[in-house]
């Protein structure tokens, strides 16, 4: 925390600095730039960008990405304006100035100061609207205050500092994940997969991108009733990792409870059922029951001893009262505290039982809840397809049936994982050369958990173009890019089609198939021109460009403040927890060919790789 003041702070003075060095307020610098612009012949965009390092040119595909895919976009709207002059709505686009794109600034992270003199220089430039790249958080924020000031548009397509997009900024964006954003992706992975047992990893660094990263995931896994070992640290200068791998070993010994597995899937299941019951006794109307009168009486008294006394108390009740009480019983099922009292219940049973009785009734309730959910699949379906007119009661009714559902499914595959030995999953936040000497490390000790992670494993996943690939050293899991095929390939066969985006064919395609389409056409223009498919930082240059692109075309503008406005309504539109962060959700703005196609990552498992 004392951090976080201190790094608000220093960024809250270099906006003090930064506007107290400035001609006037902010908006007199949006003017003056607006006047520029309508003079200007072109619009620019700057990319600030780091070098390639180590000969691995990965980092540089994002450039080379952003050119292509802005001169495919340019040559489409050149063509369709051209080929389509009885569209109305292609013609209120072609009087926008074409883009150029500026040589690139080599990104100076060394300093703040640094940062903020070499923001300072990149908006120099009268035609500029908007800067993408930056992967350092350590320079983008201190920058972000010089491009709010000015009135430049910013698109981060690598820093992940949460704090990026969390001030009170207009023109700042990100279309990369933030570290907050990834490590509750994780957790919630992680739980949706049905592991029990976290063993965390962390590499303490200057930048405190793996301190924060893991300090995000601990609090979002423990939240999720994940079970967090005491995180390990080490040192990023440490080449002898030996102790970090006896210590991790020690705490994967420990193999999570069968019994307490058992009892709490046993009492979810118990509760599950019960619920469901309850529910089909609610009527479609409050005010006539009807004949379920009989049933939901039955049902309230069963478990009482003075059964004839209750019956004859309920019998007397009105439809109204007789309802509310039948709703108490479905929260008092439903609630936290019914499922510890019913698991203590089983507990108690469950922990005399030896290892072969405990596998029995393992295997008895895997088969039980496999038909159990099956049958209530269905049954849900049934509620939500009759829920559209349903009553607020009704909605909160089958939400709740929704959730424990979920959780029971959850709760089954977390039983099957803790009966295999295999409830336990390692959350590693390194650097991409330490997180390889960790894994191999660990498998030459025979440890055989998965390991999950950040942007090491970004790298590790990029690696594999080459003979460094770990493939034979995992299970690993990967962050990977959401809801792109893989559509590049040495013939580099567009769809037939593929010019239906370029001309008034739009009502024939829906935004998906413009979108994979477009992707395509990029994907092997990008191959052609650099012998090679597009890896995961071509793909954020490809979403950079159409991002701007799509920005500037539907804002109808050329001015930054008018791509930030459409910007904001986008994220808006998308209801964001977390700064000015696009997600998977397609935004289909008007009826514009590009719509804004956000990124996020999806961790994906790789499976090709060999155990050791």
């Amino acid at each position: 925390m004392r951090r976080f003041i201190v790094y608000l702070s220093i960024a809250y003075v270099a906006y003090l600095i930064v506007r107290g060095m400035t001609s006037g307020p902010t908006s007199t610098n949006e003017e003056q730039r607006a006047l520029n612009l309508l003079k200007s012949k072109h619009l620019e965009v700057a990319i600030v960008w780091p070098e390639a390092k180590h000969g691995n040119d990965s980092l540089q595909e994002y450039v080379k990405a952003f050119q292509v895919q802005l001169d495919l976009l340019q040559s489409a709207h050149n063509t369709r304006c051209i080929e389509a002059p009885e569209d109305r709505q292609a013609n209120l686009h072609c009087d926008m100035k074409p883009i150029r794109l500026q040589p690139v600034y080599e990104e100076d992270n060394s300093s703040k100061q640094a940062s903020i003199s070499q923001a300072q220089t990149i908006v120099q430039n009268p035609n500029l609207i908007a800067v993408a790249g930056y992967v350092h958080s350590s320079s983008a924020i201190p920058a972000a205050v010089v491009y709010e000031n000015e009135g430049v548009v910013l698109l981060s397509s690598g820093a992940t500092d949460a704090r990026l997009t969390q001030y009170d900024f207009e023109y700042i964006f990100r279309h990369i994940s933030s570290e907050l954003t990834h490590a509750n992706d994780i957790a919630s992975y992680i739980y949706q997969q049905g592991y029990v047992d976290v063993y965390v990893v962390n590499e303490r660094d200057t930048n405190l991108y793996e301190n924060d990263f893991t300090n995000y995931f601990v609090e979002a896994a423990v939240h999720k009733g994940l079970n967090v070992a005491d995180p390990i640290l080490y040192e990023y200068e440490n080449q002898d990792h030996l102790n970090t791998i006896a210590i991790l070993k020690r705490q994967t010994n420990k193999v999570s409870s069968k019994a307490e597995q058992l009892a709490l899937s046993t009492a979810r299941s118990e509760l599950f059922t019960d619920l469901i019951e309850l529910r089909k006794l609610f009527p479609e109307s409050t005010s006539d029951i009807g004949n379920k009168k009989t049933d939901i009486i039955s049902l309230l008294v069963e478990t009482d001893s003075n059964t004839e006394t209750y019956r004859q108390y309920f019998t007397g009740l009105s439809d109204k009262r007789l309802l509310a009480f039948l709703e108490r019983d479905f929260t008092y099922k439903a609630s936290e505290k019914q499922l510890k009292i019913t698991q203590e219940k089983y507990r108690r049973q469950f922990r005399l039982l030896d290892e072969d009785e405990l596998h029995q009734k393992q295997q008895d309730l895997h088969n039980q809840l496999e038909e159990s959910l099956a049958d209530s699949d269905n049954v849900l379906l049934h509620y939500v397809q009759e829920s559209k007119n349903s009553s607020k009661l009704e909605a909160v009714l089958n939400e709740t049936l929704k959730q424990h559902f979920d959780a029971l499914r959850i709760s089954q595959k977390r039983l099957d994982k803790v009966f295999a030995e295999q409830a336990g999953i390692i959350f590693l936040a390194a650097s991409k050369d330490n997180a390889k000497t960790l894994m191999r490390l660990a498998r030459e000790v025979d440890m055989h958990e998965p390991f999950i992670g950040g942007s090491a494993f970004l790298n590790l996943q990029a690696d594999c173009n080459d003979s460094t690939c770990i493939d034979d050293i995992a299970p690993y899991y990967a962050l990977s890019v959401d809801g792109l095929p893989s559509l590049a390939t040495e013939s580099c066969h567009a769809p037939s089609d593929i010019k239906h985006h370029h001309v008034n064919k739009r009502e024939h395609r829906t935004q998906q198939e413009i979108a994979e389409a477009q992707y395509q056409l990029f994907a092997c223009r990008f191959y052609k021109d650099n012998n090679k498919t597009q890896g995961f930082w071509a793909t954020q240059g490809y979403f950079a460009a159409s991002i701007i692109w799509a920005a500037a075309l539907e804002s109808r503008g050329t001015t930054p403040e008018k791509i930030a406005s459409r910007l904001n309504y986008a994220s808006d539109e998308l209801d964001e927890k977390y700064g000015l962060t696009f997600t998977p959700n397609p935004i289909t703005p008007g009826n514009s060919d590009l719509f804004i196609s956000p990124l996020k990552f999806t961790l994906v498992p790789n499976t090709t790789g060999n155990s050791k």
